[in-house]
């Protein structure tokens, strides 16, 4: 029996003729036989134009849902609410809209799957531009990207990863009830939460032989008032992630403080500090 395979794109103003992510799934067809796909398409735009682009998709795939939250719902809740829907499926791969890879991907998958079978996470390499964006290491409260590729079955300890191309088993889930992503975080720091939470009950990861192409928004502060915003939010994020350590805490309010101090300089903006 071919194993079912749950593929959950979340896109947000962006019609599906014309994103990334469906460009590229569109061409991982053939590789996608292997399995009985269910494609979960969560659209947080204020309206459900997509719905028209759907016919062409329906010949390849087991199934398609098509969600519209105009309110748009946060990630969080997104992640757990298609978990839930879709427990008794085997795998599920997290994907936003600006993901671009090939046929590959899912055949490197597939083959590291056979390799793997027991293990419960896959990471593809993720790199926006030049620069390593996933995974990466966490140490404490503290991030650091990777300056080399590895691959293959690594521990998961002091490790973090985006969300974009991560997938889980889900049989992870239904062992660990606790497990699923924290609904306290909208969009920043969940992907870092639940890397947190998953080292605590595994030791192992599997990072694939594969780099998908990646925009990411952390990475672009060359504007002052999206560059404040988005710290707003990261400075709020981190604050819940180490909300269960006094320690961390500390350290974390310490470390946030000199990121605040670091921007205001580069921006010469004091709104930083506040």
């Amino acid at each position: 029996m071919k194993p079912k395979f749950v593929i959950l794109v979340v896109i947000y103003k962006q019609t599906l003729n014309n994103c990334k992510t469906i460009t590229s799934l569109k061409s991982c067809f053939s590789a996608l036989q292997r399995f009985n796909t269910n494609l979960v398409i969560w659209d947080n735009s204020e309206n459900d134009d997509n719905r028209i682009f759907l016919d062409e998709l329906k010949n390849n795939f087991h199934e398609i849902d098509y969600i519209n939250t105009p309110e748009n719902t946060s990630l969080s809740v997104v992640y757990n609410k298609t978990i839930k829907a879709n427990i008794n499926a085997d795998y599920i791969l997290l994907l936003d809209q600006d993901s671009l890879f090939g046929n590959n991907f899912i055949d490197i998958f597939y083959s590291a799957l056979n390799e793997y079978s027991d293990n419960d996470l896959f990471l593809p390499i993720v790199k926006s531009g030049n620069t390593i964006v996933s995974p990466g290491n966490y140490f404490f409260v503290k991030g650091r990207f990777w300056k080399k590729v590895k691959n293959g079955l690594l521990p998961c300890k002091n490790t973090v990863a985006i969300l974009s191309g991560m997938i889980i088993r889900l049989n992870f889930f239904r062992e660990n009830n606790n497990a699923l992503f924290d609904e306290r975080l909208r969009f920043y720091g969940i992907d870092t939460s639940f890397m947190l939470k998953y080292q605590k009950l595994k030791r192992n990861l599997v990072v694939l032989d594969y780099v998908i192409a990646h925009d990411s928004q952390l990475l672009n502060f060359s504007d002052t008032e999206i560059a404040l915003e988005r710290f707003r939010i990261l400075k709020s994020s981190w604050a819940v992630i180490h909300s269960d350590n006094i320690l961390k805490m500390f350290f974390s309010k310490t470390y946030t403080f000199y990121v605040s101090l670091k921007y205001a300089m580069k921006f010469h903006d004091v709104r930083f500090l506040y």
